[in-house]
């Protein structure tokens, strides 16, 4: 099982303008801020799934996970009160080949 932060809340949070340009890097603002100056380097839920794919692994579950409340910054892309899930648990099967 994996989780982690949805891929198509890259252009929600602005670290891309264009969901689809795969392998952009931007500064990661909220640790830039602290002083970490770490990078966000943005993939498509596409290219997360061909790689899975590609080491063996079948897709069996995908959740999408709502932030909690009062957790995150209101989303300007969003109309008063919309919701978006900024999370997604992925569940994977290896798959067995036979001989």
């Amino acid at each position: 099982m994996l989780a982690f932060t949805n891929p198509y809340s890259a252009v929600i949070d602005r670290h891309v303008a264009d969901y689809f340009d795969s392998g952009a890097v931007s500064p990661y603002r909220g640790l830039w801020e602290v002083g970490i100056k770490a990078y966000y380097h943005h993939r498509t839920l596409e290219d997360y799934l061909d790689a899975f794919q590609a080491g063996g692994l079948r897709l069996i579950k995908l959740a999408d996970i709502a932030a909690l409340a009062g957790s995150h910054q209101p989303d300007a892309y969003l109309p008063p009160g919309g919701r978006f899930p900024r999370f997604m648990l992925l569940a994977f099967r290896k798959l067995i080949r036979k001989r």
